[in-house]
């Protein structure tokens, strides 16, 4: 198993609680601007990769990056792929198996939804894709996985489908459980729903969905 973390150029969150998370031998990989957040908590990134419009606002982390020999994967503005993109393509080229994107929320919604819709492309199916800001996580499920999640009792939780159907969910250790259960994209029945333990089973047979969580 090869993990990787990609800071993103989102909003900063509660970022400080998932640094602790980092390992020293992981891929730290940043998506352009991403690269001011690895900066402002002292991590040196192996990979910057994007057109740097965004970095290029803060040219004396640029310059710091630059003088640690940090590479660069530079691309020109006038592109038809996002930074996140490149970035996950490179992941992928890396056979990363699990990915951490850092600070993927806050700021534009088109962006926001650009990103989970973007995760969910099946070219990333080998890839677990988690998204997290400190204040809030969220994981893509696929096809016949299962998850186990851990939070405070009471804590908030969605499970969103994003195909037209995601069949057999079994959810226990909720407020409202589900049996082999079809949930229906669009529909609001698998939303906030909150743990009734410190600890959820979460499993679905075929579809895809997405699951976001407070962040204990």
């Amino acid at each position: 198993m090869k993990r990787a973390v990609v800071f993103v150029n989102g909003e900063a969150g509660k970022l400080h609680k998932l640094i602790p998370q980092i390992r020293e031998h992981e891929l730290i990989l940043c998506a352009d601007g991403g690269a001011v957040h690895c900066f402002n908590y002292g991590m040196v990134p192996h990979v910057i990769i994007g057109d740097l419009d965004s970095l290029s606002q803060s040219p004396e982390i640029l310059q710091h990056f630059r003088s640690l020999k940090v590479s660069f994967l530079k691309y020109p503005s006038n592109k038809d792929y996002s930074d996140l993109e490149l970035t996950l393509d490179y992941a992928l080229e890396q056979k990363v198996t699990t990915l951490l994107l850092l600070c993927p929320f806050g700021g534009r919604l088109d962006h926001l939804l650009g990103n989970v819709f973007l995760a969910s492309l099946e070219k990333y199916s080998s890839m677990s894709i988690e998204f997290s800001d400190g204040y809030q996580s969220a994981f893509l499920l696929r096809g016949a996985e299962e998850r186990t999640l851990s939070g405070k009792i009471g804590s908030t939780f969605s499970l969103i489908p994003l195909s037209s159907e995601v069949h057999g969910v079994n959810l226990s250790g909720a407020t409202w459980p589900l049996k082999d259960a079809t949930l229906n994209f669009g529909k609001t029945l698998s939303l906030s729903n909150s743990f009734a333990k410190t600890n959820l089973q979460i499993s679905i047979k075929e579809g895809l969905m997405l699951l976001v969580w407070e962040t204990p």
